[in-house]
């Protein structure tokens, strides 16, 4: 490419002149839309551009007083707010705004507005050039009052039934909105809780039948002795043994908690295993409650109903302690020496164990809320016995 240089004469010979030279001198014409612009239209401006390839940077338009760039010599989205004559500059620059080398357009674009205005003339009537009385008929006038006074007579006899409609259906609205507010949808989701192993160790030490003090008689066993004796006969008598029957005491301090179902879930789960278990859910006051009893049952009624059962308390049980004194209350003491087996499982874990959780220890057999250590419940309470 050539540069394009510009001959300029030096009139003495002491002058001197700074040149600049442009690797290429871009020409632009701005292309005015062909249909009228008008107020609020979106407008695409454009421009024809003669420049070697990389020579143009950006383009910069200016509209008036606001100004903008643009990568391509077109601009979209154009819109004129008011009428009138803008001044519209298209610059293409090449090395900077007022570098010589910058090519440059401006024109006059003209935005009409479309709006449409009406205007009125009104001029006085000559005096007589009216008439002063009502031109209809009686009996037009008549005709047009008729579909009025018969729509205002049908809406004055549909009025009150409306009025009755809406009211029955604000009071079906009413009674809907007392509730209730639960769904008792069925807890089938824990038929697939799979079990743990540990928890299933648990389940078969509680199936494990108990000895009682009860002897009666062995058969095989006397039938074996009277052999070997040679025919004497010996009787051989044996412990009655039977299912160990379990009592379980769930706090339902709050019902709707995370800890009381899961200790709920925990007694089912004994239950479906076949294991001859009752349930109840006490209160602050060891009032106990179920589906059977739903007036409740006191701690000494249940220790009169339930003392060859096996206890076991879910929950805290810091209400069997007194709250001024490091003992258990003397009423509920008495009532718990019933039973011959009882345990707490508790929902605090060992190393938060407090003063209440050391009293209970001395005397019913204490285990945290985990599948560990559930395992070592049923030998813990037969060690107990055995003390």
């Amino acid at each position: 490419m050539s540069p394009n240089i510009e001959l300029l004469t030096l009139n003495k010979k002491s002058d001197s002149l700074l040149v600049h030279v442009c690797n290429d001198l871009p020409t632009l014409n701005i292309n005015l839309p062909d249909a009228p612009v008008s107020v609020g239209e979106p407008q695409t401006l454009t421009a024809t551009v003669d420049a070697e390839a990389g020579t143009v940077s950006y383009y910069q338009w200016s509209i008036n007083d606001s100004s903008f760039s643009t990568s391509s010599p077109i601009a979209r989205q154009i819109v004129f707010s008011k009428s009138g004559d803008y001044n519209l500059v298209c610059k293409a620059v090449a090395d900077s705004v007022n570098s010589p080398c910058t090519g440059s357009d401006n024109k006059i674009i003209h935005v009409q507005d479309d709006g449409i205005h009406y205007t009125a003339s009104f001029s006085a009537g000559r005096p007589g050039s009216y008439a002063g009385k009502p031109s209809l008929k009686w009996w037009v006038t008549l005709v047009l009052l008729l579909p009025a006074t018969v729509a205002l007579l049908y809406s004055l006899f549909k009025r009150k039934p409306k009025e009755a409609t809406v009211h029955k259906g604000t009071s079906a609205m009413a009674a809907l909105n007392k509730g209730p507010y639960e769904i008792p949808f069925g807890q089938n989701d824990t038929k697939f809780i799979q079990q743990e192993r540990d928890l299933r160790r648990t389940l078969i030490q509680m199936r494990y039948k108990a000895e009682e003090e009860t002897l009666v008689l062995n058969v095989p066993g006397t039938i074996s002795a009277i052999i070997r004796s040679g025919g004497s006969p010996r009787l051989v008598f044996a412990p009655l043994t039977q299912q160990q029957q379990y009592l379980i005491l769930i706090d339902r301090a709050n019902p709707k908690g995370m800890l009381t179902r899961q200790f709920a879930y925990l007694a089912k789960t004994i239950a479906d295993d076949g294991i001859p278990v009752t349930i109840f859910y006490y209160d602050k006051n060891w009032v106990a409650y179920n589906d059977k009893h739903p007036a409740g049952q006191t701690l000494q009624r249940l220790a009169e109903t339930y003392n060859t059962a096996t206890l076991l308390i879910f929950g805290k049980a810091h209400e069997l302690v007194y709250n001024a004194y490091p003992l258990i209350e003397e009423k509920y003491l008495k009532e718990l020496g019933r039973w011959q087996s009882k345990a707490i499982v508790t929902p605090i874990p060992v190393k938060d164990w407090g003063i209440k959780e050391r009293i209970l220890q001395h005397y019913l057999v204490l285990v945290p809320a985990d599948t560990l250590s559930l395992q070592k419940i049923i030998p813990a309470l037969r060690e107990k016995i055995k003390r």
